[in-house]
Protein backbone atom coordinates (compact mmCIF):
# COMPACT_ATOMS: atom_id res chain seq x y z
CA UNK A 1 0.00 0.00 0.00
CA UNK A 2 1.13 3.44 -0.95
CA UNK A 3 0.31 6.52 0.79
CA UNK A 4 0.48 10.02 -1.80
CA UNK A 5 -0.14 13.58 -0.53
CA UNK A 6 -2.67 15.00 -3.01
CA UNK A 7 -0.76 18.23 -3.60
CA UNK A 8 1.82 16.00 -5.56
CA UNK A 9 -1.44 15.42 -8.12
CA UNK A 10 -0.72 11.37 -7.68
CA UNK A 11 -1.24 10.40 -11.58
CA UNK A 12 -1.85 6.59 -10.70
CA UNK A 13 -5.46 5.28 -9.21
CA UNK A 14 -5.84 6.34 -5.98
CA UNK A 15 -8.50 5.89 -2.56
CA UNK A 16 -9.16 9.81 -1.47
CA UNK A 17 -9.60 9.78 1.99
CA UNK A 18 -9.15 13.51 3.33
CA UNK A 19 -11.62 15.91 4.25
CA UNK A 20 -13.72 18.01 2.07
CA UNK A 21 -11.41 20.34 -0.18
CA UNK A 22 -13.10 23.49 -1.67
CA UNK A 23 -11.61 25.64 -4.50
CA UNK A 24 -10.82 25.25 -8.07
CA UNK A 25 -10.71 21.47 -8.23
CA UNK A 26 -13.35 20.74 -5.07
CA UNK A 27 -12.90 17.15 -3.65
CA UNK A 28 -15.70 15.49 -1.77
CA UNK A 29 -15.29 14.58 1.98
CA UNK A 30 -14.55 10.89 2.30
CA UNK A 31 -16.06 9.18 5.01
CA UNK A 32 -12.44 7.64 6.39
CA UNK A 33 -11.23 11.91 6.49
CA UNK A 34 -10.14 12.56 9.51
CA UNK A 35 -12.90 14.83 11.32
CA UNK A 36 -10.17 15.52 14.08
CA UNK A 37 -8.10 18.84 13.38
CA UNK A 38 -4.45 19.57 14.95
CA UNK A 39 -4.53 22.75 16.81
CA UNK A 40 -0.86 22.95 16.18
CA UNK A 41 1.88 20.79 13.91
CA UNK A 42 3.55 19.99 17.33
CA UNK A 43 4.42 16.08 17.89
CA UNK A 44 2.19 15.58 20.58
CA UNK A 45 -0.74 17.45 19.06
CA UNK A 46 -0.32 14.95 15.90
CA UNK A 47 -0.56 11.91 18.49
CA UNK A 48 -3.49 13.34 20.33
CA UNK A 49 -5.01 13.79 16.66
CA UNK A 50 -4.65 10.93 15.58
CA UNK A 51 -5.52 8.77 18.51
CA UNK A 52 -8.56 10.32 18.49
CA UNK A 53 -9.12 9.39 14.78
CA UNK A 54 -7.94 5.70 15.75
CA UNK A 55 -10.60 5.34 18.41
CA UNK A 56 -13.29 7.08 16.05
CA UNK A 57 -12.11 4.76 13.51
CA UNK A 58 -12.09 1.74 15.68
CA UNK A 59 -15.92 2.79 16.22
CA UNK A 60 -17.14 2.41 13.17
CA UNK A 61 -15.23 -0.58 12.10
CA UNK A 62 -16.70 -2.27 15.10
CA UNK A 63 -20.49 -0.83 15.06
CA UNK A 64 -20.46 -1.80 11.55
CA UNK A 65 -20.63 1.52 9.75
CA UNK A 66 -22.00 0.74 6.10
CA UNK A 67 -20.07 3.19 4.62
CA UNK A 68 -16.59 2.51 5.95
CA UNK A 69 -16.97 -0.82 5.87
CA UNK A 70 -17.82 -0.73 1.83
CA UNK A 71 -14.15 1.65 1.80
CA UNK A 72 -12.35 -0.65 3.82
CA UNK A 73 -13.87 -3.68 0.71
CA UNK A 74 -12.54 -1.98 -1.62
CA UNK A 75 -8.78 -1.59 -0.48
CA UNK A 76 -6.20 -4.11 -1.38
CA UNK A 77 -2.49 -4.42 -0.93
CA UNK A 78 -2.13 -2.80 -3.77
CA UNK A 79 -4.21 0.18 -3.04
CA UNK A 80 -3.05 3.95 -2.92
CA UNK A 81 -4.50 6.49 -0.32
CA UNK A 82 -4.34 10.09 -0.78
CA UNK A 83 -4.59 13.09 1.46
CA UNK A 84 -3.56 16.13 2.60
CA UNK A 85 -1.28 15.20 5.14
CA UNK A 86 2.22 14.26 4.60
CA UNK A 87 3.69 12.16 1.49
CA UNK A 88 5.37 8.93 3.12
CA UNK A 89 6.45 7.88 -0.51
CA UNK A 90 9.54 5.84 -0.18
CA UNK A 91 8.99 5.43 3.47
CA UNK A 92 7.28 2.71 5.83
CA UNK A 93 3.43 2.70 5.64
CA UNK A 94 4.09 2.13 9.81
CA UNK A 95 7.15 4.33 10.30
CA UNK A 96 7.01 5.90 13.99
CA UNK A 97 5.56 8.46 15.05
CA UNK A 98 2.88 8.04 12.96
CA UNK A 99 2.41 11.17 10.73
CA UNK A 100 -1.53 10.38 8.89
CA UNK A 101 -4.55 9.25 9.74
CA UNK A 102 -4.05 6.80 6.47
CA UNK A 103 -1.41 5.27 8.57
CA UNK A 104 -4.05 4.16 10.77
CA UNK A 105 -6.50 3.17 8.17
CA UNK A 106 -3.99 0.71 6.40
CA UNK A 107 -2.91 -0.51 9.88
CA UNK A 108 -6.62 -1.20 10.61
CA UNK A 109 -7.22 -2.59 6.97
CA UNK A 110 -4.18 -5.00 7.53
CA UNK A 111 -6.07 -6.74 10.83
CA UNK A 112 -9.10 -7.03 8.96
CA UNK A 113 -7.25 -8.45 6.43
CA UNK A 114 -5.41 -10.75 8.91
CA UNK A 115 -8.44 -11.85 10.57
CA UNK A 116 -8.61 -10.01 13.43
CA UNK A 117 -11.01 -8.70 15.71
CA UNK A 118 -10.97 -4.40 16.07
Amino acid sequence: MRIVRMQDKPTCPYIYVGRKMGGKNPIAASPLGNPFKVADKSPEEIARCLADYRAWLTERIRTNDRQIMALLREMTADSTLACYCVSLEGEAVFSKPMRCHAQIIWEMWSELQAGKTI
